[in-house]
């Protein structure tokens, strides 16, 4: 998914909160959604990678910032790790 023409350089540091609350939830419930579809097949082990998946927005934020984020949509950051 996109950032729905969002333009990162041009908002607010509390628009760009907002933003990435909803990005992560968005990308939860992806995660979620494959390990329910992957757990339909009960006769093979599967693998799920997902390329940095819920911790990529620590990348954008500053240092500390991600994890109260994390906090405050009711997520422990040593859970989705």
């Amino acid at each position: 998914f996109g950032t729905a023409g969002l333009n990162w350089g041009a908002i607010t540091p509390e628009e760009a909160w907002v933003a990435q609350k909803e990005l992560f939830r968005t990308q939860m419930r992806l995660e979620d959604s494959f390990v329910n579809i992957s757990r339909l097949n009960e006769k093979k082990s599967t693998v799920l990678l997902c390329d940095r998946g819920l911790m990529d927005g620590s990348a954008y934020m500053p240092q500390g910032k991600f994890e109260e984020m994390v906090n405050e949509v009711g997520e422990d950051v040593g859970d989705i790790k």
